[in-house]
């Protein structure tokens, strides 16, 4: 399915551990699922120092401040669109973007994934 995407290398990486994937630098703003609050750069760096451990990311819960709710920085709206993952494939210069559907497809293709997130990043 993967080739359909693109004619150029695709990487397979596993990390053996959570890791944060984020998408360079376009990352401009983060919310709050639940109630639309945007956090500061501050409260989330803080936030993912917590979780960090020194070579991966350890439990990502934590009560949000603006609307005191349990969430995960997983849960987090992020603009544009980051995440939390053990493994990754890399599509570089993709001729298309997959779609949702084809997202979750793709997933089924590993079993105990319950979803694929598209990560675009501009190296």
């Amino acid at each position: 399915m993967l080739k359909l995407y693109s004619t150029e290398e695709i990487t397979f990486v596993n990390y053996g551990n959570m890791q944060f994937i984020d998408c360079g630098e376009g990352l401009s703003h983060i919310f709050c699922q639940w109630c639309g609050y945007e956090f500061s750069q501050e409260y989330w760096q803080e936030a993912m120092n917590k979780a960090y451990n020194g070579n991966a990311f350890g439990y990502l819960g934590l009560k949000t401040p603006c609307c005191n709710i349990s969430s995960s920085l997983d849960e987090f709206v992020y603009v544009k669109p980051c995440g939390f993952a053990t493994f990754v494939i890399e599509v570089r210069n993709p001729i298309i973007i997959p779609c949702a559907i084809e997202l979750q497809e793709m997933g089924k293709c590993f079993g105990h994934v319950k979803f694929f997130r598209m990560i675009s990043a501009h190296i």
